[in-house]
Order: C-alpha cells, then sequence, then structure tokens
C-alpha cells in the first residue's frame, strides 16, 4: 500500500489511522467483558490491533505489508519516545498543592516503599542477567535494568530509551522491554486483583471498604461536592471534557509503542520473558506482603497495594488498585500516593537514575550494577521500616501521656 504525501501529510495521516484504531479498540473493549473486568486499557487493545493488521501478523499471512502503510509505522514508531514527556509534565497538573512538610509526611512511606521496589528490580533482574540469562541464552549484559525500566517505568520509558539502547549496540532490549511493559499490565492488575479478594477474605486485615461507616462518614459522603473529572461521566455533556484529552494524548504513547514492537523478536526471547516476569512478579508479591505493613503501618494494604500496582504497571494500575480496596477514599492512600510521584517520579520509574542505568552498567557490568542495586534497595527498607517503628514509639509516648494527663 503506498499513497504520494509529503512528510506533514504522512504525519497528519497516522495520527488519524492512529484515532481509527483506538475507535475500534473503543468498541471490542465496550463487548469483550473480559477486557473491561480486567481493567485493559483501550490503548493496550489499539496496539493488539495494529500488531494484528500490521506487517507482522497480517502482512505474514498475505505476503504483504499489511493494512498499515510503512510510513505510518514509522512515525508511530517516534511517538512513544516525544510523548512521555506529556506523561511526566502531567503528573500533578491542575493539583493545589499543600507545603512540602505536610507533602513528605503523607507520602514517605510511599517514596521509600517504592524506591525500594525499584532498586529491587534493578538488582534481581542484573543479577539475573550476569548469572543466569547471560551464560545460558546469551542475553546482553545490557538487560540488566530492563525489569524497572519495562515493569516500573513502562511503554513511554522504554521508548524513550529507545535511542541509547540502539546506539550501545541493544536494540533488541526496546521490543523485549515493550513486551515487558505490555505483560506488565495484566500481571498488575491480576495479581492486584487477587491480593486485593485475599485481603478482603483475610480477617487479619482491616481494610476500609470492609469497615463500616461512621455517622460523619455518612454526612460527608452524602454532602461531598462533585468533582471536576465526574462531568465526563454526565449522559448530558456530549463533548469532551479537558482530562479526557488529556488522557487521549497520553495513550496514544502506548498505542504506538505496543503496535510497532518486533513479535520476531519477543518470540525468540520467551524464555527470558519468563524469567524477567517470574521474578518482576515475585519480588513485588513478596514485598507488598512483607514490607508493607511494615513500612507503611496504619492502613497498610490500602498504601502498600497502590505502591504494588506502580511497580506491576504504571501509576493509573496503582490508582485503580488503590480504589478496588478503599472505593470510597476513606483513606488518604490515593492521597499520599500521587504527592509520591513528586519524589518518586523525577528519579525513578523512567526518571533520572533509569536513565543512568544503562551508563552505569556499560561501565560497570550487569554483576556489580546489581550488587550495588541490591544495597540500596536493602538501605531503603532499613530506613522505611525504622522509620515506621519511630513513628509507632512516638505515637506510643503520646497516648501514654494524654492517658496519664486524663
Amino acid at each position: 500500500m503506498s499513497f504520494d504525501l509529503s512528510d506533514a501529510q504522512w504525519a497528519g495521516f497516522s495520527i488519524v489511522v492512529l484515532g481509527i484504531v483506538l475507535l475500534l479498540a473503543t468498541v471490542v473493549r465496550r463487548y469483550v467483558p473480559l477486557f473491561a473486568s480486567l481493567f485493559i486499557p483501550t490503548s493496550v487493545i489499539a496496539g493488539f490491533v495494529i500488531l494484528l493488521i500490521g506487517p507482522q501478523i497480517l502482512g505474514v499471512w498475505t505476503d504483504t505489508d499489511g493494512a498499515i502503510p510503512g510510513e505510518v509505522l514509522a512515525i508511530w514508531a517516534t511517538l512513544p519516545g516525544l510523548l512521555i514527556n506529556v506523561v511526566f509534565a502531567a503528573v500533578m497538573l491542575g493539583n493545589k498543592l499543600p507545603k512540602p512538610a505536610q507533602i513528605w509526611r503523607a507520602s514517605a512511606p510511599h517514596v521509600i516503599f517504592g524506591s525500594a521496589l525499584s532498586f529491587g528490580q534493578f538488582a534481581l533482574g542484573a543479577l539475573a542477567v550476569a548469572l543466569i540469562l547471560t551464560p545460558f541464552f546469551g542475553v546482553t549484559d545490557l538487560a540488566g535494568s530492563i525489569i524497572e525500566m519495562s515493569f516500573a517505568g513502562g511503554h513511554g520509558t522504554i521508548a524513550g530509551m529507545g535511542p541509547l539502547l540502539a546506539e550501545a549496540g541493544a536494540s533488541d532490549l526496546i521490543d523485549l522491554g515493550l513486551g515487558l511493559a505490555t505483560i506488565s499490565m495484566v500481571t498488575g492488575i491480576v495479581f492486584g486483583s487477587l491480593l486485593v479478594r485475599w485481603a478482603v477474605r483475610n480477617p487479619r486485615i482491616q481494610l476500609a471498604r470492609t469497615t463500616p461507616l461512621t455517622g460523619k462518614e455518612v454526612h460527608d459522603l452524602n454532602n461531598a461536592g462533585v468533582d471536576p473529572s465526574e462531568r465526563d461521566a454526565e449522559p448530558d455533556n456530549r463533548g469532551m471534557g479537558p482530562v479526557t484529552v488529556a488522557l487521549m494524548c497520553i495513550a496514544l504513547a502506548i498505542a504506538a509503542a505496543i503496535g510497532t514492537m518486533s513479535l520476531a523478536t519477543l518470540g525468540a526471547n520467551v524464555p527470558v520473558l519468563i524469567v524477567f516476569t517470574v521474578i518482576a512478579v515475585a519480588w513485588s508479591v513478596t514485598a507488598l506482603l512483607f514490607f508493607g505493613p511494615r513500612i507503611h503501618g496504619r492502613d497498610w494494604f490500602e498504601h502498600a497495594i497502590a505502591d504494588f500496582g506502580q511497580s506491576q504497571g504504571n501509576v493509573a494500575t496503582g490508582f485503580v488498585l488503590a480504589d478496588m480496596v478503599d472505593p470510597q477514599r476513606r483513606t488518604n492512600a490515593a492521597n499520599a500516593y500521587g504527592y509520591k510521584q513528586l519524589g518518586y517520579e523525577p528519579f525513578l520509574g523512567g526518571g533520572l537514575i533509569t536513565a543512568f542505568s544503562v551508563p552505569l552498567i556499560i561501565a560497570w557490568g550487569s554483576l556489580t550494577f546489581g550488587l550495588v542495586s541490591l544495597g540500596l534497595a536493602v538501605g531503603f527498607l532499613a530506613w522505611g521500616v525504622g522509620r515506621r517503628r519511630a513513628l509507632d514509639r512516638a505515637s506510643a509516648r503520646a497516648s501514654a501521656t494524654d492517658a496519664a494527663r486524663s
């Protein structure tokens, strides 16, 4: 399929085609309940639609280039690296921030726990590469940071790191990372939902959603104002609100990233995908159950499940899981998790440290990088546990003092 178009026309045409694919994915999600029940985003479905009708599946079956021109695919391949800037710019856009001290008190456990999760992903991934994947499967040593880049970072991060990986001679890691990022969105929701159901049934875990509302809470909920974002759901509001438009722009990065990844590369690295996925899921689940209550303290599951979601998918996955376990937002988990992004995102999950991980592996090798990351993960965990114990002791002393006075 070929058209005689200018570069500007190709750019515009590629956006139009992407919009059509997103519309088609919306229809698919509406009439396939499984996708909605698993909270699979429309953008992810659109990415697989692109794979299906593109050169890698339809093209192979019909011995053609598929239904999508190569010029369109080339433009789509550049979008994720550009639009990841929109994702970071929109993290706290429109929110009125409290004082820095208040932000830190609320978000400190999230920042500490999230950092420990990310450095743990660096450590386990790099050590797996150095000790297993490189010797037995021939995986490049530069794959040491791919778990953190894809699971905590996501599609946009992998695409943004693409030029650096290609320059380092590891362009196959781009497709491997996109595959892992797609897997992470599914594992985050599936395993997160299973953990929420387990917590609801566990009598030893007190959750906000299973605790009866107090009289004051009922009054507050009945008299709560309408959040501006809820206007998009009103039947009479047939236009798209600003939040919807912003989310559509960010979704373009995920549709374009998934649709342009190489299935051949993924097929040749199935054992590697399995090893990385098992490591990433096992680490996040273990950290949630063992360190979550020791770092977050009160309402620990509501807070820790959000960090779990981010370590397994992206920021939005964390909010989805937090709302599953606390749908009426009776705790401050959602707000504290949102504030976390101010101290976490600039450095990890696609931030500066994530960006520097590849140059550090080039300089040190995955083994040294993994050991250093392991030390940092242990350090953050020790900080989080020690901080929580100190706060609990201070709270106990305050309670004892109040009791003595009364």
